[in-house]
């Protein structure tokens, strides 16, 4: 009889242990359950709110489209716009890009300081504007080409505007770096060809982006002129392929003097790769 109330009372014991461990487990899924609800109508409401933002810009922007937003309206979303800090990284990137790219015109141009602001401020202007999307996925594709002259318009104004700061010379030089942008990304890589021992120094950087710019600009000089005579495109391939030809020996014989051999070397090295793709390129409109 002992043995069996010993028994019976071990039993309840182990039970009421596992009902009491059940309990407590049962109380931590509730509270799980209940946190992970909590989190959930959070994100949800968060969701919510981003998807209503973004649908109201959507809809502010296609009023803006066509014409019909209210201008108080306008006004408040570009004022808004202009203090994002997205909107101040762009600002910083366009400044810092200007400066690099206008490096030799903006210090050596014959103005003074005050005309020196403004010209800074006309091409950060223009820096913007040639990175502007002139299409997105909501643009009518009627409405595709008046941006495009939209666009020029304002580039030529803006372009106007810098001729009146300038003097002939300078212009020149402008008119040469305002589409470098690819060359001096050029020059950068031929910098890290060569290696700190072999690095070009400012002046060798100066000689050898304005000679390529110069004979780039003769290049498509002969580019315009053989489209233009409309010659049949055996003759027109010929034409070009001989301007190429012309571009790269007037360029490499033009800095020659001012390099050591072993930055010659890598130039014509890094250089003929370019050529070669530009080769490729016009021999791809004509059939062989």
């Amino acid at each position: 009889m002992k043995i069996l109330s010993a028994a019976l009372f071990l039993l309840c014991a182990i039970l009421g242990y596992r009902l009491i461990n059940l309990s407590e487990k049962l109380d931590n899924v509730e509270r799980i359950a209940k946190n992970e609800s909590r989190e959930l109508k959070e994100t949800l409401q968060k969701k919510q709110i981003q998807f209503d933002l973004e649908l109201d810009e959507l809809h502010n922007y296609l009023l803006m489209q066509t014409g019909n937003m209210p201008p108080s309206l306008k006004e408040k979303i570009i004022t808004s716009c202009e203090t994002t800090p997205a909107v101040e990284l762009d600002k910083n990137n366009i400044s810092l890009a200007v400066s690099r790219k206008y490096s030799l015109l903006i210090p050596d141009a014959d103005i003074t300081l005050e005309q020196q602001q403004k010209l800074v401020a006309i091409l950060e202007k223009r820096e913007n504007l040639i990175n502007v999307a002139t299409s997105n996925y909501f643009t009518h594709d009627i409405d595709i080409e008046d941006n495009i002259q939209q666009r020029e318009a304002l580039l030529e104004q803006l372009d106007a505007d810098i001729d009146e700061l300038l003097n002939d010379d300078d212009y020149e030089a402008y008119t040469l770096l305002k589409d470098s942008g690819f060359e001096q990304y050029q020059l950068k890589q031929l910098d890290t060809e060569l290696g700190e021992e072999q690095a070009l120094d400012s002046y060798q950087h100066r000689q050898l982006l304005l000679s390529k710019l110069q004979h780039k600009q003769t290049f498509h000089d002969a580019v315009l002129e053989a489209k233009n005579m409309g010659e049949a495109s055996g003759q027109s391939r010929q034409r070009l392929l001989q301007a190429l030809d012309k571009y790269s020996e007037n360029y490499y014989a033009d800095i020659e003097n001012s390099l050591s051999d072993l930055q010659m070397e890598a130039l014509i090295r890094y250089e003929s790769q370019q050529f070669s793709d530009m080769r490729k390129s016009l021999m791809a409109g004509y059939s062989q």
